[in-house]
């Protein structure tokens, strides 16, 4: 290990993989009503440093849920789902968002070290039940 750093080896032997599908799908295109679906996975495997873990909650992930609000974890499936609307006519460049998100860490929490979601009482699953935004 680098000078300094103790244990720094066995810190930093992991693999992190993700995986992402995101996807528009027009609804009523002369409305200009359109769908947008998103998957995304991702785990963790090895000796990590608990601030490797993924967090599972916030803008970019479950909506309605500060980062990291719903989970820590070395594994995480989360998806949402919006329908985006014009907010006055098919070319409004206001916009009106109806979604829906859901996100887990698959019960691994406890396995990151110090278990950080369990210490701060994170439920590990939640979903942010939509609404609508513009």
């Amino acid at each position: 290990p680098p000078p300094g750093v103790p244990g720094a080896r066995d810190w930093l032997r992991f693999t992190r993989a993700r995986a992402r599908i995101d996807t528009a799908v027009p609804l009523l295109p002369r409305l200009g009503v359109v769908a947008h679906l998103r998957a995304r996975a991702g785990g963790i495997w090895g000796d990590l440093p608990p601030y490797e873990a993924f967090p599972i909650g916030g803008t970019n992930s479950v909506r309605g849920y500060a980062e990291g609000g719903v989970g820590t974890g070395r594994h995480w499936v989360e998806g949402g789902g919006e329908l985006r609307f014009p907010l006055w006519s098919a070319t409004s460049p206001l916009t009106g968002v109806l979604f829906a998100d859901a996100g887990t860490d698959l019960d691994s929490g406890a396995s990151v070290i110090g278990d950080p979601a369990g210490a701060r009482g994170k439920p590990g699953q939640g979903y942010g039940p939509g609404r609508c935004a513009w």
